[in-house]
């Protein structure tokens, strides 16, 4: 198995390509930050006017280091097929089984599902060339 290409999703790549459950996490924990300080400080309260703020920018910019960390995301692509390691676990997506989404440039449909790659330019590009070489082939 020869490898083409490998990447780890960099902070800004993770920043700006999340998938939908990433966002709602965020979501969850921005609310919840929202809660606690409307009860510590009340809605009217400029500390929670400011604690808003804070709290939305911990939420987002941090949330793609946490991400990182705890899920450990890397993509490898070979002759024959893309690898997706997340969490220990490595799925192996055959080409014949990967479609553009049409809705991002990120976005493919594997298996039929939707699923966000959060990689790079670079790596879509690879990734675009192997499944158009894949298509010439059949």
């Amino acid at each position: 198995m020869d490898i083409l290409f490998e990447e780890r999703p960099s902070y800004l790549t993770l920043l700006t390509r999340k998938s939908s459950l990433h966002k709602t996490i965020e979501t969850i924990i921005f609310i919840v930050f929202v809660v606690v300080l409307a009860f510590v400080y009340g809605f009217t309260s400029s500390f929670f006017k400011v604690g808003v703020l804070i709290s939305a920018g911990v939420v987002l910019f941090l949330s793609p280091v946490a991400y990182s960390w705890i899920v450990r995301p890397q993509y490898i692509l070979t002759e024959t097929e893309l690898i997706i390691k997340k969490m220990n676990q490595k799925t192996s997506v055959p080409y014949a089984r990967i479609e553009d989404a049409y809705d991002l440039r990120f976005i493919f449909k594997i298996n039929g599902e939707k699923e966000v790659l959060s990689v790079s330019d670079a790596f879509i590009d690879e990734l675009n060339e192997r499944l158009y070489q894949f298509k010439l082939k059949k």
